[in-house]
């Protein structure tokens, strides 16, 4: 009897708690919903010119908006880790590159022979890596992946040993 007792109390705690541990696209297209409903409340309190009423009304903005971005950032941690765990995904040759490495940093330029074709990557999501932009182009250099722009040569981000 004790050890039902137990693993129901067990149940009753441990369930809300891997309920809540996931963020789903739902929940953050209902939390778009309450930002659009909260923009709308927040101009009829405009209209009205009641004082109190647009700061309550714009505090319960803020509010929205602070708890779709917090889910927001849930859901990518939930879902960065389907491809991050296989890293190591590149099985081809050792890169070696016909000229040094260099540490890049965002906004700083790379000269063109560094983001050529040959070393474009063509499947960013095989690498778990974000689409890129029209104009912009992901890069191996090394074992990082740069996004460049393919106009300028700016380097826009590094994601550090992907390969």
């Amino acid at each position: 009897m004790r050890k039902l007792i137990a693993l129901a109390l067990a149940a009753s705690v441990l369930t809300p708690v891997a309920a809540s541990a996931a963020t789903s696209r739902g929940e953050l297209q209902r939390d778009r919903a309450d930002i659009r409903e909260e923009t709308r409340d927040v101009r009829q309190a405009v209209r009205g010119g009641d004082s109190r009423a647009i700061r309550d009304e714009r505090e319960d903005l803020r509010e929205a908006r602070r708890e779709y971005r917090e889910d927001r950032a849930d859901w990518r941690d939930d879902h960065r880790g389907r491809g991050w765990d296989d890293r190591r995904a590149y099985q081809g040759p050792r890169f070696q590159a016909p000229f040094g490495y260099t540490p890049y940093r965002i906004g700083s330029f790379a000269p063109r022979p560094h983001y050529g074709a040959r070393y474009w990557i063509d499947n960013p999501r095989h690498f778990a890596l974000p689409y890129a932009a029209p104009g912009l182009k992901w890069v191996r250099h090394y074992d990082d992946a740069l996004l460049v722009n393919m106009r300028t040569g700016q380097v826009r981000r590094i994601v550090r040993h992907v390969f």
